[in-house]
């Protein structure tokens, strides 16, 4: 009788030579030490983000109380011109209001 269709023939472990195991083991080996690595590797980077984000989000926000500083500040100064501004113009207002009104 012939095989069945997937019947598929795998060499037994005991029909490959030693050296060939020894090989295939030392291979194994060597990969799981890299994927160690690289998991260490990849947390480290995870770390290293997250810190470095920390760091951005604590200069924005001194940046942003930084310019909310300098935009009262601003707005004050505006305020003071305006009003100075406001105050000269009725000083000048009035006495040519209050000198045509003695000219009538």
């Amino acid at each position: 009788m012939a095989p069945p269709a997937n019947d598929r023939r795998v060499p037994s472990v005991m029909a490959l030579p030693p050296e060939t195991i020894n090989d295939i083991v030392n291979n194994h080996t060597q990969e799981l030490a890299l994927r160690v690595e690289e998991i260490a590797l990849r947390k480290q980077e995870d770390a290293n983000s997250f810190e470095f984000a920390k760091q951005q989000l604590e200069a924005q926000l001194k940046d942003r109380n930084e310019q909310r500083q300098h935009d009262h500040k601003m707005r004050r100064q505006s305020f003071v011109l305006v009003g100075f501004l406001a105050l000269i113009l009725a000083v000048l207002w009035w006495p040519c209001r209050y000198g045509m009104a003695k000219m009538r």
